[in-house]
C-alpha cells in the first residue's frame, strides 16, 4: 500500500516528458497579453479581452474612492495606474514570448501584472478573470524548463544538432500540478459561492434567466463595508456601481424562455464546478472536465458575449502533451511529403 508521504512526493516531485513549459510560455503570454493588443490595433476592439485597456478606464478614478488590496497596503505603490504600466507590460510580454532574457522577463512581467491586477481589484469589485492568469504567470516564471523554445535557447545551442526546443526532455511536474490545484479551487469556490448565496435553488435556472433578460448594464447597490470612511459620507452607507453580466444574444433570450433547458444548464454547471477537484486525485478525468470547461466558456462567450474568461481555457494548454502533438504533426507532414513525392514521380504508395 502506498504511504501518504510517497504519494505526496510522487504527485509533486516526479519528472515527466508530458509537460512542456516553454511551448506553454509562448502560447500563454502571446494569447493573454499580445493577442488583445493586436486586436485593438487591428480595429477589433473587445474591451473585455484587453487587460491593458481596462487599466486605461481606471486612469481617472480618484484614489480616495479606492479600497486597496493587501499588496498595495503593504507596499508603497500608488493605486492609480501609472501611465507607463501598460506599455511596460506589453514590452515585457514581447520579450517573454520571444524568449529574450526569458526568465528575467517572465519574473518582471509577473510582478507588473500582479501590480496591475491589484489595481483592478481595488475599486470595489474583484476581476475574477485576472486571478487564475495572475497565479499561472507567477508559477510559470519559476518553472524549470520554461526557457526552452526561446531565442535565448537557440543562441546558446552548441551545434546545429543541439536541441533548443526541449521536446522529449523530462521536467518536474509540480508547476502543472500546482496550476491544476489552483484551477480546481477556483472552479469549486465558484460553485460553493452559488450554494452559499442561493442554496440548491441555483439549479432551478431562475438566476440564469435573470442574467439573460436583465437590462445591461444594471445599477446594483451594496452596503459599504466601512461606513466611517470619509469617501462615503452620504448618510446612506450604500455605494452604487454598474454591474454587467454581458450582452445576452437573441439565442440566449430564446433559451431563457424554456425553464427546463435553463434548469439543466444551471444544474450541470453547478455539478461540474463542485466536482472539479476530483481531477486532482483521478487524473483520467482531467480531459473530460477540461472538455466541459472549454464548451462552458465558449457557450458563455457566444451567448453572453463575455470574452474575458477566454483566459481560463488558455491556461488549459499547460496540460497538453506537446511532445506527442509535435510528433503527430511531424509524422503527418512526412507522410504528406512522401505521398506528394510519389505522386510527382508516378509511383504508387504501398
Amino acid at each position: 500500500m502506498t504511504s501518504p508521504g510517497s504519494w505526496w512526493n510522487r504527485y509533486w516531485f516526479q519528472t515527466s516528458i508530458r509537460y512542456h513549459y516553454g511551448i506553454f510560455r509562448v502560447l500563454f503570454v502571446t494569447g493573454f497579453f499580445l493577442l488583445p493588443v493586436a486586436l485593438r490595433l487591428s480595429g477589433f476592439e473587445i474591451s473585455q479581452v484587453s487587460r491593458v485597456g481596462r487599466l486605461d478606464g481606471l486612469s481617472g478614478a480618484p484614489e480616495d474612492l479606492a479600497q486597496p488590496v493587501l499588496l498595495l497596503r503593504l507596499l508603497p505603490l500608488p493605486v492609480a495606474p501609472p501611465s507607463w504600466l501598460g506599455p511596460v507590460i506589453v514590452l515585457l510580454a514581447v520579450l517573454a514570448a520571444v524568449g529574450i532574457a526569458t526568465r528575467a522577463s517572465l519574473i518582471a512581467l509577473a510582478a507588473m501584472y500582479l501590480y496591475a491586477g491589484s489595481i483592478l481589484n481595488s475599486y470595489g469589485f474583484v476581476a475574477h478573470d485576472t486571478t487564475l492568469p495572475m497565479i499561472v504567470l507567477i508559477v510559470l516564471a519559476f518553472a524549470p524548463g520554461v526557457t526552452t523554445c526561446s531565442l535565448d535557447a537557440y543562441l546558446r545551442r552548441r551545434s546545429a544538432s543541439d536541441s533548443w526546443t526541449g521536446l522529449g526532455r523530462k521536467v518536474p511536474v509540480w508547476p502543472a500540478r500546482l496550476i491544476l490545484v489552483v484551477l480546481a479551487l477556483i472552479y469549486f469556490s465558484s460553485g460553493y459561492a452559488k450554494l452559499r448565496e442561493t442554496g440548491i435553488e441555483w439549479g432551478d435556472g431562475k438566476t440564469l434567466q435573470t442574467y439573460a433578460t436583465d437590462p445591461q448594464p444594471a445599477p446594483y447597490f451594496l452596503q459599504d463595508p466601512d461606513a466611517d470612511r470619509e469617501a462615503f459620507r452620504d448618510l446612506v452607507g450604500l455605494e452604487s456601481f454598474l454591474y454587467s453580466s454581458g450582452t445576452p444574444t437573441s439565442l440566449l433570450r430564446t433559451l431563457a424562455g424554456n425553464d427546463l433547458v435553463m434548469a439543466m444548464i444551471a444544474t450541470a454547471s453547478l455539478l461540474w464546478e463542485l466536482t472539479f477537484p476530483l481531477v486532482i486525485f483521478i487524473r483520467r478525468l482531467l480531459p473530460w472536465y477540461l472538455g466541459v470547461g472549454l464548451a462552458f466558456h465558449m457557450i458563455v462567450a457566444l451567448t453572453f458575449k463575455l470574452y474575458s474568461f477566454y483566459s481560463f481555457p488558455l491556461c488549459y494548454l499547460v496540460f497538453v502533451d506537446w511532445t506527442r502533438v509535435v510528433g503527430y504533426a511531424r509524422s503527418w507532414w512526412s507522410g504528406r511529403n512522401r505521398a506528394s513525392a510519389m505522386s510527382e514521380s508516378g509511383s504508387t504508395p504501398t
